[in-house]
């Protein structure tokens, strides 16, 4: 993760996304088909290498993780037997999760999740052209479940590797009360930011444990 020096207003802040049918926007009819045809993992993870360019893998971090996350949402997809539309459809839902996680280095774990929770409805509720009926109630449920335990849990380590850290240069001209007093606000400041970020990290918590306890959607937002 590299660190900078810039201004507040120059960093991207979280934005809400609507979700959209995302069938055949990253994989194509061909991809899909060679990627569920492919004999091993290993031939999986060469021709996904191939389509997104990402061909320094082996030595350059980012994209050997990035590859790694492409790799096994299609080995999940395998393992279920997705038909080449499903593969395609869920593995722009792990791209597009993914993309909105590393879009802010500030914490968008809330945002990111309600825009998963969107996509899986986009996919599983005909409602044309808003939505299509593409996964069943049961395989919303484990594709929820997979993404929580395989991306969500380890969001933050995502966001470390993908995000540049923001670091805020300060200087300051102190006239006022004495040294006494101002160390005592200093402190006192800085008790409260420690407040403030152990209270957000127990909130990114608490939406992963909530979301692990309802992995299922709503039965009015999934076919039944």
């Amino acid at each position: 993760m590299e660190t900078v020096g810039m201004s507040m207003g120059s960093v991207p802040l979280p934005q809400s996304h609507t979700a959209t049918i995302v069938v055949w926007n990253d994989l194509d009819l061909e991809n899909s088909e060679s990627l569920l045809e492919a004999p091993t993992l290993k031939d999986v993870k060469e021709i996904l290498a191939e389509i997104f360019k990402l061909y320094n893998y082996a030595t350059v971090q980012k994209e050997g993780i990035l590859l790694n996350l492409y790799t096994y949402a299609v080995q999940f997809a395998r393992e279920e037997d997705f038909t080449n539309e499903q593969l395609s459809a869920y593995f722009s839902i792990v791209k597009r999760v993914h993309e909105v996680c590393v879009e802010s280095p500030f914490g968008n774990l809330e945002e990111t999740f309600t825009y998963f929770k969107d996509l899986l409805v986009s996919h599983s509720v005909c409602r044309p052209p808003f939505s299509i009926e593409l996964f069943s109630s049961e395989e919303i449920k484990k594709i929820s479940d997979h993404v929580i335990k395989t991306y969500f849990r380890h969001f933050k380590l995502y966001k470390f590797a993908f995000t540049q850290q923001v670091r805020l240069d300060l200087v300051l001209n102190y006239t006022g009360p004495s040294d006494s007093d101002a160390s005592q606000e200093i402190q006192i400041e800085s008790e409260k930011e420690e407040k403030e970020k152990s209270e957000s990290e127990e909130s990114q918590e608490e939406i992963i444990i909530n979301a692990e306890k309802e992995v299922e959607m709503p039965p009015e937002s999934v076919k039944g």
